[in-house]
């Protein structure tokens, strides 16, 4: 535990956390504290289902098993926040080996909301072009810096006499 306990942890943008086989609290950093409003102190002995709820060890109680087994794991999780309402996490369980023998896991969580919130708003923006080419009655192509045929619609497909999957990431050149 001392060795999950190095005063860095507390200033890392993650959340980290040390349990047993049992899954019990050994430690946590602040940011964990922060995320949890409990102190290292009131988290150190309790059972991962009593911190987290129900629903979400039910939802992780197998990936956790398999940590515990000595696969490291990683999954994408949602939280909900008391006050900033539901987070996507990126959550790693690490086997915690001593002596040769797996004797509990860290846990390391890394908020992700920004970059799935920012993915969502790229997929929307995608959808929206490929909707205004597929539309379009005029032929357009989209070519890259490289010279690539990026994207074509179906009028250019119709114009070139070619499906658009037989001139996408063809040199326009």
């Amino acid at each position: 535990v001392q060795a999950c306990a190095l005063p860095i942890s507390d200033h890392l943008p993650v959340f980290i956390s040390c349990v047993d086989t049992e899954l019990h609290y050994q430690f946590c950093n602040k940011p964990y504290e922060e995320w949890t409003g409990l102190t290292t102190e009131d988290i150190r002995g309790r059972h991962v289902r009593d911190v987290l709820g129900d629903d979400y060890h039910d939802r992780v109680v197998g990936i956790m098993e398999r940590g515990l087994a000595g696969e490291r794991q990683q999954h994408e999780a949602i939280k909900e926040h008391p006050t900033l309402g539901e987070r996507h996490l990126l959550v790693s369980y690490v086997p915690r080996i001593a002596n040769g023998e797996v004797v509990g896991l860290f846990v390391i969580a890394a908020d992700i909301t920004d970059r799935v919130e920012a993915e969502a708003i790229v997929r929307e923006s995608e959808a929206r072009l490929k909707s205004v080419m597929d539309a379009a009655g005029d032929g357009i192509l989209i070519i890259g810096e490289d010279e690539v045929i990026e994207s074509v619609n179906p009028a250019a497909s119709a114009m070139f006499g070619y499906e658009s999957a037989d001139l996408d990431r063809k040199s326009a050149v």
